[in-house]
């Protein structure tokens, strides 16, 4: 008797017992068992993805805009991270750190860095959430400049075509050679990603809000150092601290002009030959 694919049952159980894949044993469970997955996938079900002791660490990453490529897995003796598009500040901070501490360092295979501590325990766990503070929030470097992406569009649906290295690319479409931008956007429906004043599209609405997060920390670091600087540290916005700065100095040259007319001299001069009682035991001194 055959089956519906012409083979017959007992060739078909054969074959799975070579490849030790009977039907009756196949995993029921198939979190963590993912070669790769794409970010955004991986951050709307990492119970799906990312075990649980790597998950904390995972969130301080994305909270970042970093970019998380890989991490352990529950058969591991240790807790890793690997990151990628790692912004060129926190390539800085990684490097210095991995001179004098083994937890953060460069993956050669993967050409990617990482940070890590031994065990699997909650205080690992802990323990990997902690590296991340030193990193800063970053950019996001998903997206395409304006002349990146027309020229993308402009390949939609071209021929492929084999180089002589093997590679394969695609020829631009002679249907769309004279397509505009505002054609390109709105036949990927990209309008929403599109930020005109930068240049750029970006990939998706979650990155968008990377890049908005990180424009948000820039805002709060430059006010954070107005306030530093202020008389009135945290109670100030950087407008009033300016609008005080500007009355002060005017007062300041106000006196000084008014010192310099002979009649305040006078009136100096004489308040000076005889000073008012005070209740202090020291008398009252104008000096010019």
């Amino acid at each position: 008797m055959l089956s519906g694919d012409g083979s017959s049952p007992e060739i078909d159980d054969e074959m799975l017992k070579m490849f030790g894949k009977k039907n009756n044993d196949a995993p029921k469970d198939t979190r963590y068992q993912y070669p790769y997955v794409e970010l955004e996938r991986v951050m709307s079900n990492p119970d799906e993805y990312i075990i649980p002791a790597c998950q904390p660490a995972c969130r301080a990453l994305w909270n970042k805009n970093i970019e998380t490529f890989m991490v352990s897995n529950n058969d591991d003796k240790d807790l890793y991270v690997l990151l990628s598009n790692v912004s060129p500040e926190n390539v800085a901070i990684l490097k210095e750190l991995a001179q004098s501490d083994p937890r953060y360092y460069f993956d050669g295979l993967r050409n990617t860095f990482g940070i890590a501590v031994k065990g699997m325990t909650e205080d690992s766990m802990r323990e990997l959430v902690a590296l991340t503070e030193v990193f800063r929030v970053q950019d996001t470097v998903r997206y395409q400049s304006v002349e990146d992406f027309l020229e993308s569009y402009k390949m939609t649906d071209g021929e492929l075509k084999i180089a002589e290295d093997g590679t394969i690319h695609r020829s631009p479409n002679p249907a769309l050679v004279n397509a505009t931008m505002q054609e390109a956007l709105e036949k990927t429906g990209k309008w929403h990603l599109y930020v005109a004043e930068e240049g750029r599209i970006y990939e998706s609405p979650m990155y968008l809000r990377w890049h908005q997060r990180y424009q948000q920390s820039l805002q709060d670091e430059m006010m954070a150092d107005i306030s530093d600087i202020t008389a009135y540290k945290g109670n100030v916005n950087g407008d009033i601290a300016h609008l005080r700065d500007t009355f002060l100095t005017a007062e300041r040259e106000y006196v000084t002009e008014l010192l310099k007319s002979e009649d305040m001299r006078e009136l100096i001069a004489e308040i000076n030959q005889n000073p008012p009682e005070v209740p202090s035991k020291e008398g009252t001194l104008f000096v010019l």
